[in-house]
């Protein structure tokens, strides 16, 4: 049984996700006009169009669900409201369901049985399957368009700057810049929830991967950068989202690479240094040291991968949290035991000791997962709980579907209960918030540290943060799953 949660009564799609889906209509209707669908890809009609391959063996079947010309209707109905779709989708044909998404006939698995198998054939599941636009702007040195033997080499580049040595390097920073931007916050009306967090996190990561603060014109281009990510089309001009993404990528890059060349071991920005330091030392797949330029990609990626998510897991906690003030309290009691001089006297080991806190934060990545699950394109016929999925068909195992198995969280599926992780120990193929296999986000361990030490300076300071009368909650789904407008009303915790 599975039960996938709306994630706002009365809530609305933002601007610019209308904007987006005005685009999504236009383009894909072009792209019927002048193309056919084959195996899972675009075709021109000058080359010869076929339908979907058949499973080569006769006795296995094809997924439930529907793919339609192009999957011009599921992608619509998916970049309007993923949520929604998602709960539709499985209210229709269950966790294992075929769709078509961004040009490409998708199988999208949620099961626990579906994911354990994914995870044993993964290496046939290994090709990139991502929008294009998303494949150039995140260039070849994004593991996300990586496989095999490169990929296990970057991996343990990442490794070395996001394991615990390096948050306990990262960590008065961390700590600082929170607490500081926190004691900053008035008490006030209508303040937006997300609005106000982004800055900070942003900011905290350009210092540790950049070595230099996000000022407006930083922000801009990152803010560009993310609304060309779905792009549907890959025009390289200067008014289409394509091209300004592309723009902004090349300038972060630009910028970055001038600031990591320029660097210098003064101790005035401890984080950085380490950074740098482990980069230079990076070798790829042949034993050979990565040059500046990828270095710089690593950086920006670094930075876009984690604040947005980030500060969404922080605001999508909060909110939850502002509903249950029993939860809270709990926090509190842990900050009382772990932290009796304050939170700003905390230690990484105090925030991992506090087990009602992070079972908080998992909770709210289990009900508001920030993103799905990443795209794979089979290289083989292959079969996944029963079902053949064809050679060239992409395949998902979506975290916002397997959130949502009552027979593995409860009955309780649909409510926020914190409870729940701390009498069970959730396996991988059951409780996935970072993706899964090869291709898991390594800093998840470091967006939690970040997120549970936000969360406890945010509760010692203020006493409720109620959602403003009258206002409405909007969502946006384009790259990451965010909350555009949450206006709270922030009351200060009484001495």
């Amino acid at each position: 049984m599975v039960v996938l949660v709306r994630q706002g009564s009365g809530g609305r799609r933002s601007f610019a996700c209308r904007v987006t889906m005005l685009t999504v209509v236009l383009v894909l209707v072009s792209v019927m006009c002048m193309t056919g669908y084959s195996r899972g890809t675009i075709t021109l009609l000058t080359s010869q169009t076929t339908p979907p391959p058949k499973p080569t063996n006769l006795r296995q079947r094809l997924p439930p669900g529907r793919i339609g010309m192009v999957g011009l209707r599921e992608t619509i109905a998916y970049m309007k409201d993923q949520a929604g779709f998602l709960r539709s989708r499985v209210d229709q044909h269950g966790l294992v369901f075929k769709t078509g998404l961004f040009f490409r006939p998708t199988v999208l698995i949620g099961s626990k049985v579906a994911v354990k198998e994914f995870l044993r054939i993964e290496s046939t599941v290994s090709e990139t399957s991502l929008p294009p636009a998303l494949v150039q702007l995140h260039t070849p040195y994004s593991a996300l368009n990586q496989k095999g033997e490169r990929l296990k080499a970057s991996r343990l580049v990442y490794q070395k700057v996001l394991n615990r040595e390096a948050q306990l390097v990262y960590w008065p920073q961390i700590k600082t810049k929170i607490s500081e931007s926190i004691a900053q916050i008035p008490a006030s009306s209508g303040m937006n929830l997300m609005s106000s967090i982004r800055p900070t996190i942003l900011d905290l990561f350009f210092e540790i991967w950049a070595g230099t603060n996000a000022n407006e014109e930083r922000t801009k281009f990152f803010t560009d950068f993310n609304a060309g990510l779905l792009s549907t089309n890959t025009l390289d001009l200067p008014w289409t989202a394509f091209g300004k993404a592309r723009r902004a990528r090349d300038m972060l890059v630009a910028e970055t690479k001038a600031l990591i060349i320029s660097s210098v071991r003064d101790g005035k920005n401890p984080a950085f240094e380490y950074f740098v330091q482990q980069a230079y030392n990076a070798t790829d797949e042949n034993g050979q040291k990565w040059g500046i330029d990828r270095i710089a990609v690593m950086a920006v990626l670094f930075i876009w991968g984690a604040y947005e998510e980030t500060a969404a897991e922080i605001s999508n906690t909060l909110r939850l949290l502002s509903f249950h003030p029993e939860h809270v309290e709990e926090i509190r009691r842990e900050i009382k035991r772990y932290a009796p001089n304050g939170v700003e006297n905390m230690s990484p080991r105090d925030l991992g000791s506090m087990k009602y806190l992070n079972a908080c934060i998992r909770e709210s990545l289990r009900l508001v997962p920030p993103s799905g699950g990443g795209m794979r394109m089979a290289t083989e016929d292959i079969e996944i709980a029963g079902y053949a999925i064809p050679k060239g068909w992409v395949v998902s195992a979506d975290p916002r579907i397997a959130n949502q198995q009552a027979d593995v969280f409860g009955e309780d599926v649909s409510d926020y209960n914190p409870r729940r992780f701390l009498n069970n120990d959730y396996v991988s193929d059951e409780f996935f918030p970072g993706g899964i296999g090869s291709h898991q986000c390594p800093g998840i361990d470091l967006a939690q540290l970040v997120t549970a030490f936000y969360i406890s300076a945010f509760v010692e300071r203020f006493e409720t943060w109620d959602q403003a009368p009258g206002s409405t909650l909007e969502w946006n789904y384009v790259p990451f799953t965010v909350m555009t407008n949450y206006p709270v009303n922030l009351c200060l915790k009484k001495q």
